[in-house]
């Protein structure tokens, strides 16, 4: 098991990450922070589940913190990443982001 440790983050209640993008959005009280997710193994990421099933030798990285720009949803009650893509492969993200008051849209594109 890989431990990940998320700088300067409070209770966090929700998470979405994107595969394709290999990005990681997360809600709580601090409100919606996004993530680049860089995974470091041994080995390819098919082998790994068979050779390396607890993820020993494994590194995570989370680069370029972003924080949406609308810092008015604190308390996230909800989030839910909405795509026009089959599955994981979005194409136009939309994340919806609510709270006991409002509910706030965010179109959302790669940060590369």
């Amino acid at each position: 098991m890989t431990k990940v440790t998320i700088p300067n983050a409070r209770l966090i209640t929700h998470a979405i990450f994107m595969e394709q993008e290999s990005q990681l959005v997360l809600g709580g009280i601090d409100g919606v922070r996004c993530f680049r997710v860089q995974l470091v193994s041994r080995h390819e990421p098919d082998q790994n589940l068979i050779l390396n099933p607890r993820g020993e030798g494994m590194s995570v990285f989370l680069h370029e913190d972003v924080i949406f720009p609308d810092r008015d949803v604190t308390w996230v009650k909800g989030m839910r990443l909405q795509s026009s893509g089959k599955g994981d492969r979005a194409k136009d993200n939309l994340i919806s982001v609510w709270n006991m008051t409002q509910c706030n849209f965010y179109s959302y594109t790669s940060l590369d």
